[in-house]
């Protein structure tokens, strides 16, 4: 019988992860100091524990043993069946854990889990990436006007003269056609064709590598986006004279959420859609997305008592 509860949802979801074998052969090696037929009324849903410490501390302390489960986790999923819905979401903490009825439920899961993290990972490497070498770094970091046309000809197989030079006169750009081709032939950015009048990428990524003048200029990078994104007036939604959807800080305790912390950002990569094709059409707008994680330690104020560089309180009359 499927579980009808979330506590037996999860002693199922718990048991079977632990012990993948029978339920009989679960409850032989436990030696739980329940009955056969109380366990599985629990995880059935027919029955709960009582939150009282006697007479059920020694069967909670036994079942959290043989599960491989921490008290609290255990006991948060027995106040999600006796306290109302909106009581509990009032009063306890959220935790991250994920339950299922049946083990067909679980397979599905990881099936959707890891066709998941494959797209994702696609999108996050490339088979075959152009990555350049510190001295093209080095060109970069004293010409970034330069970095838009290299946006724009790596978003597409081909581009035209005619193109880069309306792409200059967009971005109000003081450098010539000319001595755009120039930078971009001279320093092995793209493939110049001076008979067919097109710029063609060397491969589909242009990577920046990862040397201590590669991650400098990345920095710089970050910061000429921002400058130029802050040029420009931001509402709610995405549009095609903004360029933020929402812009926000979110704080998490990195011990407990991280795990949720990765999987949705799994699920954005995942989400993006940056296919050639799809950047070549007219209606195609490119855009960019930046999530920066830091732990800014100095923002934690719990151990400012302990800090003897903190002025004490009468000093600060």
């Amino acid at each position: 019988m499927l579980s009808r509860t979330h506590f037996g949802k999860y002693l199922f979801t718990k048991r079977t992860a632990t012990s993948p074998g029978s339920l009989s052969a679960f409850l032989l090696k436990a030696k739980l100091p329940i009955s056969a037929s109380y366990y599985r009324d629990l995880e059935a849903g027919r029955k709960t524990l009582p939150l009282s410490a006697s007479p059920s501390a020694g069967t909670v302390e036994a079942l959290c043993k043989a599960l491989k489960v921490d008290k609290t986790e255990f006991h948060y999923h027995i106040l999600e069946d006796l306290l109302p819905t909106d009581v509990f979401k009032t009063l306890v903490r959220p935790m991250h854990q994920h339950t299922f009825d049946d083990a067909s439920d679980e397979i599905r899961r990881l099936e959707s889990t890891v066709a998941r993290l494959r797209k994702a990972h696609s999108k996050i490497i490339s088979d075959d990436p152009y990555e350049v070498s510190d001295d093209v770094v080095d060109f970069l970091n004293n010409n970034t006007d330069l970095l838009p046309v290299i946006h724009f000809v790596y978003m597409r197989k081909l581009c035209t003269f005619n193109e880069l030079a309306l792409l200059l006169k967009k971005n109000k750009s003081k450098r010539s056609l000319k001595s755009t081709l120039e930078a971009l032939k001279n320093h092995n950015l793209a493939l110049v064709d001076q008979n067919a009048c097109t710029v063609k990428r060397y491969k589909t990524t242009f990577r920046i590598p990862k040397t201590a003048r590669g991650k400098a200029f990345k920095d710089i990078f970050t910061l000429t986006e921002v400058k130029q994104s802050l040029q420009s007036p931001k509402g709610p939604i995405l549009s095609r004279k903004g360029t933020f959807i929402h812009s926000g800080i979110n704080c998490f305790n990195m011990d407990r959420d991280l795990s949720a912390l990765e999987e949705k950002v799994t699920d954005l990569v995942a989400t993006f859609s940056a296919e050639e094709t799809d950047l070549e059409e007219a209606s195609a707008l490119p855009f960019f997305v930046s999530i920066i994680i830091s732990p800014r330690e100095s923002y934690d104020s719990r151990d400012f008592n302990n800090n003897p560089t903190t002025p004490k309180k009468e000093s600060l009359k």
